[in-house]
């Protein structure tokens, strides 16, 4: 007699999206941290625990990764070994909706 087929089905999550056994993460970072800060990220994981990310040192590109080792899905083929995936972090970079001329004038002297 066959055994009965089993079906899995995720449900979305609204901060982390599955990639094999990583996870991965997109947090926004506005323009002027991108461009100044470097203070870690504080992400709440899937278990409840706290994680301190480092943020990459100054500037953040749009679109840059952080990858952390071991800190994604269990990975059940690995046995007693306990693995785990990685968790990616994707660094959105929010941009100004708009800038006034002042504004624009100070990047321009700042930047230049």
């Amino acid at each position: 007699m066959p055994c009965p087929a089993v079906v899995i089905e995720e449900k979305p999550h609204p901060i982390y999206k599955r990639q094999d056994n990583d996870l991965v993460a997109t947090l926004d970072m506005p323009l002027v941290e991108a461009l100044t800060e470097t203070k870690p990220r504080t992400l709440k994981l899937l278990d409840g625990t706290t994680l301190n990310v480092p943020v990459p040192s100054a500037p953040v590109q749009p679109h840059r990764e952080t990858r952390l080792p071991e800190q994604g899905m269990p990975i059940s083929k690995a046995g007693a070994k306990k693995r785990r995936g990685d968790l990616i972090v994707k660094w959105n970079v929010v941009f100004p909706q708009s800038l006034t001329a002042e504004q624009k004038a100070e990047l321009k002297r700042i930047l230049a």
